[in-house]
This record gives structure tokens, sequence and C-alpha cells, in this order.
């Protein structure tokens, strides 16, 4: 009962109708919130980027492996870049190198 909310924080948060509002205006009030809430969702689904527009966008991969090993083979994919650039890193001329290039 120390964690039950008050009667005015539950009004606040629109769980329990207002003081002096009919209980079926409250009713209708929330059942037309509802359906103002699924027409949005339901025209954001109509809109929605197919497949091809978010692999575009770089926000999905375009892979064609099993879903179940997508995230194998981005690990692996991210470990062959950091080898790469590990790699050419140690190639890279040193200071002393480049001094005597002119390039420093």
């Amino acid at each position: 009962m120390m964690m039950r909310r008050s009667v005015n924080e539950l009004r606040e948060q629109g769980i329990y109708p207002p003081l002096k509002t009919p209980p079926a205006f409250a009713e209708q009030s929330k059942h037309l919130e509802r359906a103002k809430t699924g027409d949005i969702l339901r025209q954001k689904l109509q809109h929605r980027p197919d497949r091809q527009a978010l692999v575009q966008h770089h926000i999905l991969e375009d892979s064609t492996a099993d879903p179940s090993l997508q995230e194998r083979q981005r690990l692996l994919k991210k470990a062959r870049l950091q080898d790469c650039l590990s790699n050419s890193l140690a190639h890279r001329p040193g200071p002393l190198e480049l001094v005597e290039g002119n390039i420093l």
C-alpha cells in the first residue's frame, strides 16, 4: 500500500478519469485516443520504407547469408578490417624515415 500512487497522480497520468467528468465521457475520450493512435500507426506502416531503401541508407546490411549467420558475418568483416588497418599501420614509415625523405 505504501507504493500505491495517489489519485491525483493517477489523474495526471490519464489512468484515472478527472473528478467532474462523467464516466461515459471519460471512456469515450479514452476510446477516441486509442483510435487516433491506431490510425497514426496504420498510416506510418503504410509509408514504411522497403528493404532496398533501408539498405541504401545503410540501416540494414545487404546480405544473402542466413539470418542466424549474419551477426558472425558482420563480426568477421569487422575483424578483417581491423587486420587490414593493423597491417597498414605496421608498414607505415616512422618519423625518422619521414625526416630523411624531407616530408617532416
